[in-house]
């Protein structure tokens, strides 16, 4: 249990340098370094779970999302303190909740030990204690780095996102120099906004500005009253965005995914054993109601955060396809040389259809499912070995 806990707790670190690594970009900008924080502990305190808490980190508006903001709060997220400080406190919350049921429902404040002899009791209790207190850090542990990917999923899926230069250009490179030159050209996020679309493409054109001279009242109304989603969609027409975007978001996800969603099998493997460890081989030990509605508790919020974890991922590829087939039609009318691009878009949309790792991996081969068969094993296997082995 506890190699498990160290595993699910280190693998974080682990896959944030391995990301950084992969997407070729190794610093933040100096824009997006943290202000100088308030004085005041209140005000410190709601400064750092802005940034640290997993369910206040806000997520950014509807449009344009910008790679280095989000990217640098996942970063912030998963530090090892704050991580730390989190699975701490919903700790103490989970044990706390536990205890009462279990004193609730049996009336005693520890389990009850079938031992004989003081010197033997101790020690089982003391280790039946530890176990069941280790249990709901491992969960927790994989809860946290598993919710703070569903988040990292949310972010990405406010809008089509803005990767920084260097990152396009290590996955443009790829194409070869014919083709690299075009996937760096910077676009606006909706085909219709680019110059060079198809007729059915096209949008609106922008409402025209004001005329009315510089400094007059009718000037000065005219742009208090813009609003957020004009601010949202002047935002989109920027040239900032690129063809690789919904490609590199639909590979970050599934390596994202790939790395975090094995750790749920942990702690089922711990429940496992500890469902083996009741058989009639070692102790027939009976299991109490209160664990197992504790334990079941503990490992339903898991398959619920792993289901929410595959859901998004679609979810997101979905969204990312009918982008994709957009530029694709906006490629096919946007002039001779962007059409050069028409078939290296159809493999990358091909790439993305085909991708089956991480959480877009089919359900049957999902690390949930392998999960779910650990204590559902341990449980058949137990019953069929007390049956034919141990039957009087």
């Amino acid at each position: 249990m506890l190699v498990s806990l160290d595993l699910a707790w280190h693998r974080a670190g682990e896959v944030m340098r391995a990301e950084d690594e992969w997407l070729g970009w190794h610093q933040i900008e100096p824009e997006l370094s943290e202000p100088a924080g308030p004085t005041h502990w209140p005000q410190r305190l709601r400064a750092w779970l802005h940034r640290h808490a997993l369910l206040s980190n806000a997520l950014p508006e509807p449009g344009s999302v910008d790679f280095r903001v989000i990217w640098r709060r996942f970063q912030q997220v998963n530090e090892p303190a704050p991580r730390l400080v989190r699975v701490a406190f919903w700790y103490v919350l989970t044990v706390a909740g536990a205890t009462l049921l279990f004193v609730l429902l049996t009336g005693r404040w520890v389990p009850e030990v079938p031992v004989r002899g003081a010197e033997h009791r101790a020690l089982i209790l003391a280790g039946l204690i530890a176990s069941l207190a280790a249990l709901p850090a491992l969960v927790l542990a994989v809860a946290d780095a598993t919710l703070s990917t569903c988040r990292l999923l949310l972010a990405l899926g406010r809008g089509r996102t803005v990767y920084p230069p260097e990152v396009v250009a290590r996955f443009a490179r790829d194409f070869g120099p014919e083709h690299r030159r075009r996937f760096l050209e910077p676009l606006a996020a909706a085909p219709g906004e680019r110059g060079g679309a198809p007729p059915e493409q096209r949008s609106a054109a922008p409402a025209e500005r004001s005329t009315a001279p510089a400094g007059t009242a009718t000037a000065a109304a005219g742009a208090a009253a813009v609003s957020a989603p004009a601010a949202v969609a002047e935002a989109n027409r920027r040239p900032e965005h690129s063809l690789l975007d919904d490609w590199i978001d639909m590979q970050l996800i599934a390596r994202q995914t790939q790395a975090v969603a094995p750790l749920i099998v942990a702690p089922f493997v711990v429940l496992g054993l500890l469902v083996a460890a009741r058989s009639r081989l070692f102790d027939s030990w009976a299991v109490t109601w209160p664990l197992a509605l504790t334990a079941a508790l503990y490992l339903f919020a898991l398959v619920g955060l792993a289901v929410a974890l595959k859901l998004g991922a679609e979810r997101l590829r979905s969204d990312a396809l009918a982008r994709m087939r957009a530029d694709l039609l906006w490629l096919t009318g946007a002039g001779p040389e962007r059409a050069k691009l028409v078939e290296p878009m159809k493999q990358l949309i091909a790439d993305v259809e085909k991708n089956s790792t991480g959480a877009f991996a089919p359900m049957l081969e999902q690390p949930l499912v392998a999960a779910l068969m650990v204590p559902l094993g341990s449980a058949g296997g137990v019953q069929i070995f007390d049956r034919l082995l141990l039957a009087r």
